[in-house]
């Protein structure tokens, strides 16, 4: 069966926009795809009175804990960790788990704010006493409800960070405390990577 010019091109049209779409939600589903710029980049843009410290390894009683990223300032140590899920959200401050509504289906997810939490306790243990700021940063998902303020979606980021302009932390302990970052943990482990933002 010969098919007519005509035809085989919008054959071929057709097979080319099913394949791009198909293309573009394997790629929208895959993690950190779709939110935006990456969490470094977004970093970039806080300027030199920041340092930031990825997947940081602090000791704990039990082994060894990662925490996605800890900017040391003058404003503080924030204490960041990242939420790359999709859908809504659905959560309050004092519940153990939280829901998350993908696909049409429900799921649960730990509380982040507690899972924060035990981080800033551990990296308080390794580096000391200082200011610490808890942050969660939902790159993908609505968040549907009230939540405190330091749980946010990416995009208010920066201006969290930026909205604590108040210099806390002098520049002696700030020094000694991105030292500490800089090192390995424990010993044992490789550092954080750290980058002057």
């Amino acid at each position: 069966m010969d098919l007519q010019p005509t035809t085989l091109l919008g054959l071929k049209i057709v097979l080319a926009l099913g394949a791009g779409f198909a293309l573009f939600w394997f790629l929208r589903a895959r993690p950190g795809r779709g939110a935006g710029p990456g969490m470094a980049e977004r970093f970039q843009a806080l300027g030199d009175e920041y340092r930031l410290f990825s997947d940081v390894l602090v000791p704990t009683p039990y082994g060894m804990s990662r925490i996605d990223h800890v900017i040391a300032s003058p404003f503080g140590i924030f204490v960041v960790t990242v939420k790359k899920l999709e859908g809504r959200v659905e959560g309050l401050e004092a519940e153990k788990e939280w829901r998350v509504k993908a696909g049409g289906k429900w799921d649960t997810l730990y509380n982040p704010q507690w899972e924060n939490r035990k981080l800033m306790n551990h990296l308080e243990a390794h580096l000391g006493d200082y200011p610490y700021i808890p942050v969660v940063v939902f790159t993908r998902a609505r968040l549907k409800g009230a939540y405190a303020e330091n749980v946010l979606a990416a995009g208010r980021l920066l201006h969290f960070i930026r909205s604590r302009g108040r210099e806390i932390i002098g520049a002696e302990a700030l020094a000694a405390a991105i030292e500490k970052l800089s090192r390995p943990s424990g010993g044992s482990s490789a550092p954080g990577k750290a980058s002057q933002v």
